[in-house]
């Protein structure tokens, strides 16, 4: 994975079926393991499939 740097990360792994709950939708994922600094998930667009997306990119939510 390309991060905001500009680096390449490798997976050390992947995390299968994994539950995750985000809000009031829980979800079932496959999850790649990453060495990353204060972050404990970072969600790619994969789950956005899932269902309709709102998002305000001035407010960040």
């Amino acid at each position: 994975v390309k991060v905001g740097k500009g680096q390449i990360i490798k997976s050390s792994g992947v995390c299968r079926s994994l539950d995750l709950q985000l809000q009031e939708m829980g979800i079932k994922e496959n999850l790649h393991v990453f060495a990353l600094e204060g972050e404990k998930v970072v969600l790619g667009l994969e789950w956005m499939k899932l269902g309709r997306v709102k998002v305000d990119f001035r407010e960040m939510i």
